[in-house]
């Protein structure tokens, strides 16, 4: 009696089967008490954006008016950082560079009373 081995999985259609399988995984190693750092090479940023993500606010009232504003008062936890170069579309070269951070609100959320 014979064994059979089965076929490793693929993508249906075949894609990038020949990349995987010459490419071996590799291991990198960081020293104890070594760092990582935000080095990412380039221009320093420029500029700095945070995006707010998480959950929606009560409102002390019902409804506020097209073009109204509200000042609210919340702590939050930065959960990714990227960078983003700005490109001169005419000379394709780096003019800036943009570190935008996303962040989830937690814990309460307080409307401040202007």
């Amino acid at each position: 009696m014979e064994a059979t081995v089965a076929a490793p999985e693929t993508h249906p259609n075949g894609i990038a089967d020949d990349e995987s399988a010459s490419r071996a995984a590799q291991m990198v190693g960081i020293e104890e008490g070594g760092q990582l750092t935000f080095s990412v090479g380039g221009k320093r940023p420029d500029a700095s954006k945070v995006q707010l993500r998480g959950r929606s606010v009560e409102l002390p009232n019902a409804q506020l008016e097209k073009g109204g504003e509200v000042t609210i008062q919340a702590r939050v936890r930065v959960s990714g950082i990227h960078f983003d170069d700005r490109i001169d579309a005419a000379t394709e070269q780096v003019t800036g560079c943009t570190r935008k951070q996303v962040a989830r609100i937690i814990g309460d959320v307080r409307v401040v009373e202007d």
